[in-house]
């Protein structure tokens, strides 16, 4: 986590995330509740792994593939999406889903998994870190720190349940 170094974390961030873990386990057995099944996940889906052709849309950089929660690939595209498309998308993406589950089940899965979503890629980029040759670590070192700072931004929606 990099504590007290300045990419990393704060001693009293650190306490925070602390606080933040039975909150985190609660939200995880609600999004599971939501009865929505787990799906091939991109990891990293955001506007520079998406490239549209005359043939369609062709989405690479699967490194970071998975199976999880199928409202977790949002996540990075909420950093840098522009609010008015990124509702459209979301609500389309929601309707893609309305066979799993009533609609107010999915939003409230969808609020539960941005938190969620943001700790799953700091998991994913930690892993990442270490399984990457030692020389090449270092441009991944903040990763784990900057999207645990993310998380920090849900804690009173976290406290609150």
């Amino acid at each position: 986590m990099l504590t007290g170094q300045p990419k990393g974390l704060s001693e009293s961030e650190v306490r925070e995330l602390h606080l933040l873990a039975e909150p985190l386990k609660t939200a995880c057995v609600e999004l599971a509740d939501a009865g929505l099944p787990y799906t091939l996940e991109h990891g990293d889906f955001h506007g520079n792994n998406i490239n549209v052709t005359d043939h369609g849309h062709v989405i690479y950089d699967w490194t970071d593939g998975c199976v999880t929660h199928p409202f977790f690939c949002l996540t990075p595209l909420w950093e840098e999406a522009d609010p008015e498309i990124y509702a459209r998308c979301v609500q389309a993406y929601l309707n893609e889903w309305a066979a799993y589950a009533a609609p107010d089940r999915l939003q409230a899965a969808l609020r539960l998994a941005r938190p969620l979503g943001i700790l799953h890629l700091a998991v994913s980029y930690r892993d990442i870190r270490l399984n990457t040759e030692p020389a090449a670590r270092g441009e991944l070192e903040g990763a784990l720190p900057f999207w645990l700072k993310q998380l920090l931004m849900y804690k009173s929606q976290l406290l609150a349940g």
